[in-house]
């Protein structure tokens, strides 16, 4: 699976396969599933706040706990599923010092996404 993003004006690919697992572990030593879900309790922290606008109506808003957030794993993450979609990028440091700006609030929810399917498991279906 893979997800393109504009990224500080740049379009980004993000994919996710067998072989991001691997890669993952190799560049940073540390386990790909393990710290996937550590971020989805990120996700899982998600409430939606009622928020009454100046015209008076009404709308709800995603608010997260953000002492659930580790940027480190975002950045990791992030940066072997885009290197699993081009090869050719740099090492993760040369990669983000390429971004003036990285908007973690604006692809948190493409990747966790992203994350969310590449670890769910396929279950035979019975019939």
């Amino acid at each position: 699976m893979e997800k393109t993003l504009k990224i500080d004006g740049r379009n980004i690919t993000f994919k996710a396969t067998g072989g991001t697992l691997y890669r993952y572990k190799n560049q940073f030593g540390r386990e790909f599933l393990s710290d996937a879900a550590d971020l989805m309790k990120f996700e899982e922290s998600k409430t939606k706040k009622k928020v009454k606008s100046p015209d008076g109506k009404i709308t709800f808003q995603d608010e997260y706990d953000f002492t659930k957030l580790n940027l480190e794993l975002v950045y990791n993450l992030s940066w072997t599923m885009a290197k699993t979609a081009d090869p050719n990028l740099p090492d993760p440091q040369s990669w983000l010092d390429s971004f003036e700006v990285f908007p973690i609030a604006d692809i948190i929810e493409p990747i966790m996404e992203l994350l969310q399917k590449s670890i769910e498991m396929n279950t035979p279906k019975n019939g």
